[in-house]
């Protein structure tokens, strides 16, 4: 079905956004974030006046809203991996995927990261993280008491964007290579061992893959 192009609709609205004394940006390829300083009275005309097919309704928090247009958690994370060309699961390597949030929203308590990777470890399942940037020393440093150090890591910038970059790492590589690369928000967090094939070849070509930054 049609999806919300996030980087296309914060284009179209930033001239309102901006005049209410707002700012957007988009946690993922489908999900828009406006902040304001203050609550305001009224959405911009242009998101009233935009329709995607099967869009849902902004969610109000205060003086924050966001649009989950037709989002079904694990689309971006799909794209991201396929983007790379490694599944998400595989015979030897993975036996099930978790799509999970790194960001808990106000009074949740959020992931426990570390009982995640030891499910991760003994069950054998990929990670795919969403909106877990700023959190991304906590996670790497729990995820690290279940997973080894080695666990091959790739991050996802913009996924299935024109403008999408990644690079591949290692776990206990992954909070310097985000620094390193400057890789930001939106991006998504795959870890797990069918990423071994795409650590491999980037370390013995010294090559980063297609459309990622230098290491």
């Amino acid at each position: 079905g049609t999806t919300l192009d996030a980087a296309r609709l914060l284009a179209a609205v930033a001239p309102q956004v901006a005049s209410l004394g707002g700012k957007g940006s988009a946690l993922d390829p489908a999900t828009v974030e406006l902040r304001f300083k203050t609550r305001p009275m009224s959405l911009p005309t242009t998101f009233l006046d935009w329709r995607v097919p099967g869009s849902g309704p902004f969610v109000r928090s205060g003086a924050t809203l966001t649009r989950f247009d037709g989002f079904v958690l694990g689309r971006a994370g799909l794209a991201a991996v396929t983007s790379l060309g490694v599944p998400l699961t595989h015979r030897d390597h993975a036996h099930g995927v978790v799509f999970v949030t790194g960001h808990a929203g106000h009074g949740a308590t959020g992931t426990d990261w570390k009982a995640l990777a030891a499910t991760a470890h003994s069950a054998k399942l990929t990670l795919v993280i969403y909106m877990g940037v700023s959190k991304v020393a906590q996670i790497q440093d729990d995820l690290l008491t279940g997973l080894p150090g080695h666990t091959p890591v790739a991050v996802i910038q913009n996924a299935s964007l024109p403008q999408q970059r990644q690079a591949i790492c290692t776990l206990a590589e992954l909070q310097h290579t985000m620094a390193h690369e400057q890789l930001g928000s939106p991006s998504v967090m795959v870890v797990g061992n069918v990423l071994q094939g795409v650590a491999a070849a980037q370390l013995s070509t010294e090559l980063a893959i297609p459309g990622s930054a230098a290491g």
